[in-house]
Formats: structure tokens, sequence, C-alpha cells
């Protein structure tokens, strides 16, 4: 009997831990995109993963992981903000509450492919993958990796302040190491700039 109800409260216990860590609908939003527009992402803290859409739209799914009973007040003051001035579109994920390490966002951003992209991101992991216009990219802490087209780039840049940083082509790897962190260039035939920036962690570029 008591083992039984050791191992009933264990699951009990186990299953409101793994209600805890379920990830949650924060916020989506959906915008035209006129073609000269650029898009410029400000993300604090999670994972962020970007990807090519066919259509005209931006689309933009923001989601949370927390593991504390308190965080639906939390979630529920995070929201996607955004402006157009005419030149780009600015979003900007605000509300994320500070010093708040039980709390995680995951986002995945769709734009055309053949827009241009900037990242200011704080702290976490950055995916861009297809994208064949321009890519700037700040990074504080955590891990960037960019995968584009080579026939589509004509210059790349990679820094890591602490860290590792390469290029990595059909015909090989380039990387310069310094004496803490490293850097990375590359030159092709087109036309978009690729430049990634990392204070602690890795800056990895794919083009093939």
């Amino acid at each position: 009997m008591r083992r039984t109800m050791f191992l009933t409260a264990l699951f009990l216990t186990g299953s409101a831990a793994l209600a805890l860590a379920a990830d949650y609908p924060v916020d989506h939003e959906s915008y035209p995109m006129p073609r000269d527009r650029r898009v410029h992402v400000d993300f604090p803290v999670g994972d962020l993963r970007v990807e090519t859409t066919s259509g005209d739209r931006i689309e933009f799914d923001l989601r949370a992981k927390c593991n504390r009973w308190d965080c639906d007040d939390r979630m529920s003051k995070i929201y996607i903000d955004a402006i157009d001035d005419g030149s780009q579109l600015r979003l900007k994920v605000k509300g994320y509450p500070r010093s708040c390490s039980h709390l995680s966002l995951t986002g995945v951003l769709r734009i055309p492919q053949d827009h241009g992209l900037g990242v200011q991101m704080g702290v976490g992991n950055l995916d861009v993958d297809g994208l064949t216009g321009d890519v700037d990219v700040d990074l504080g802490v955590g891990d960037a990796r960019i995968h584009t087209a080579e026939s589509a780039v004509g210059s790349v840049s990679a820094q890591a302040g602490v860290g590792d940083a390469d290029v990595r082509t059909s015909s090989g790897r380039v990387r310069h190491r310094g004496f803490v962190g490293s850097s990375a260039s590359w030159d092709g035939s087109g036309r978009a700039s690729v430049n990634v920036r990392v204070g602690v962690g890795d800056a990895n570029v794919k083009v093939d």
C-alpha cells in the first residue's frame, strides 16, 4: 500500500513537472511585406529560428516554456511589437521579465527568401536557414548558425569574441583563430552580405 501511494505521488509530481515545463503559445503576428522592406528582430532570451516562406507575408510565432506555477501572469505580458518606418519592419519582443531564469522563449520567424534580415539578440541560439538577402546578426551570448546559398553571397564575415567562428563553403572551411576568440571571412560572386558577431559563443556560416 505504501509503495502504491509512493508511486502514485511520484507519478503526480512528475506529471506536474511536465505540465509546468509545457510549451505555451504567447503571440502570433502576421504582416504584409512590401518587396523593398528589410526585417529587423529584437529578441531577448531563448531560441530563434528564421525560415523562408514563398508568400508575401511575414509570420512570427512566439512560444514560452516555464517551470514554475506563477508563469501565467508573466507570459501574459510578453508580446511582439511591430514598427514599419518605411525602410524596414522592426519586430521587437517586449514584456520579457528581467532576471527570469525559469522562463524561456522560442520564436519562429518566416520571411520571403530574398529579404534582408537584421537580428539583435541577447542570450540564446539563433538559426537562419535559406535566406538569400543580406543578413546582419549581433548576438551577446550563445550560438549563431547561418545557412545560405553560395551563389547569392558576395561577402561573409563571422566573429566570436570568446568562442569559435568559421565559414564553410563547397571548397572547404575558413577560420582564423585568435588568442581568445576567432574570426572568418569569405568572398563570393553574389550580391548579399552576411555579417555575424557573437560576444561569447560560436558564429558559424555555411554557404553551399
